[in-house]
């Protein structure tokens, strides 16, 4: 029939009914990650393109099996399912084609990130960074901590797994908050999270936040990129560019005084100098966009505290073309961007002091290595 998947919007994957036994394992990626990778003969007839897909395609075979001519809502015939073709919009309900969610594109299935279904537990993977932040071995190094905990680490100041609410506050004046944002985020983020994360039952008069619990603060009405667990999911965070993203592919960057790719608003060099193929940013528009569509029924708390992060992000970031860079945001849900955030506002700071060019060189140096004992976390 010429118009029987009118209203759909299809996701081709190779065609397969064989019988086969599908095979997961666990394997040690680069730097000492562990990736989940599947393993599957391909079919013989079809180029085979992702493993994953492959075993998903199988599965949504067998339900095709059953579908057949079940009467529609509307009271017309069924059609039989498409084969190897997996539906995420219907005209129908148009939610599902307005925000459709992430799926790899040809040239990514079978390359990168592998099974972005399943969260990581130690990186934070993205189709541009699969094995998380590799910078100065950001992820090796914290290979040990979940990815929500790496995420509020650049705020434990002794590494004794521990925050005070001075922590919280010094923090914030690192990143180049004022005084009074410092304050109002230090009192509401201890208000709210000091009780979950405490190891017993009673409240913490000092209200400090412990990172043994931190996952155990995770909210409601959010992006889903965190699980209960702290883990990282990479389907969740670019399920939320692809859904509510406006940035076109190819819109150039911005800096502060106009130069091509720079990045943050300082006009430091960006690595995406062209949102290619993918949408890679968001406006915060886009995020009001989100953030609506994300809200859960009777949650205040979870509305609150996502719109207040995500402002947050904005205000730190504070990009000059308004577009949050996606590869930043993959950065602040690991922690990895304060640390960076917070060396360029020390060295703003030192060069404004008037010191004699030696000493400035040597503040640097200093700066440099304590950077490196924070990273390890005490760890060398």
């Amino acid at each position: 029939m010429a118009d029987e998947n009118a209203g759909h919007a299809f996701n081709t994957f190779p065609d397969d009914s064989g019988d086969r036994e599908d095979a997961q394992r666990i394997d040690p990626g680069p730097e000492g990650n562990r990736i989940p990778s599947f393993i599957a003969d391909p079919p013989h007839h079809h180029e085979f393109s992702h493993p994953e897909h492959y075993h998903l395609q199988r599965n949504e075979h067998m339900n095709v099996k059953e579908q057949h001519h079940v009467p529609h809502h509307h009271g017309h015939e069924k059609e039989d399912h498409p084969r190897g073709k997996i539906i995420t919009g219907i005209s129908t309900v148009p939610p599902t084609q307005e925000f459709p969610p992430y799926v790899p594109k040809e040239a990514e299935r079978g390359k990168g990130l592998v099974a972005a279904g399943v969260p990581r537990v130690n990186v934070a993977a993205s189709v541009e960074n699969p094995y998380g932040t590799s910078k100065d071995d950001y992820a090796l190094k914290h290979s040990h901590e979940t990815v929500l905990q790496q995420h509020v680490a650049f705020f434990d100041r002794d590494k004794d797994g521990i925050i005070w609410p001075q922590d919280t506050y010094i923090g914030f004046r690192r990143l180049g908050f004022n005084i009074l944002v410092s304050h109002f985020a230090a009192f509401v983020i201890h208000l709210n999270l000091s009780f979950r994360t405490v190891p017993g039952v009673l409240p913490d008069p000092l209200f400090r936040i412990w990172l043994d619990n931190i996952h155990k603060t995770k909210h409601g009405s959010d992006t889903n990129t965190y699980d209960s667990e702290g883990r990282f999911s990479p389907q969740h965070f670019e399920d939320f560019f692809q859904k509510y993203s406006s940035v076109s592919p190819g819109h150039p960057a911005v800096g502060k005084k106009g130069e091509k790719g720079s990045v943050g608003g300082d006009g430091g060099p960006d690595q995406n100098l062209v949102m290619e193929q993918t949408k890679k940013g968001l406006t915060y528009r886009d995020f009001l966009r989100g953030w609506n569509s994300n809200r859960r029924l009777f949650d205040p708390v979870g509305w609150c505290s996502e719109f207040l992060e995500w402002t947050a992000t904005y205000l730190l970031l504070w990009p000059a073309d308004g577009i949050m860079r996606k590869e930043d945001i993959r950065r602040m849900y690991d922690g990895s961007l304060f640390w960076d955030i917070a060396e360029k506002r020390e060295c703003e700071r030192i060069a404004k002091m008037g010191l004699p060019a030696g000493q400035v060189t040597q503040k640097m140096v200093d700066l440099k290595e304590e950077k490196g004992r924070e990273f390890s976390g005490g760890q060398n």
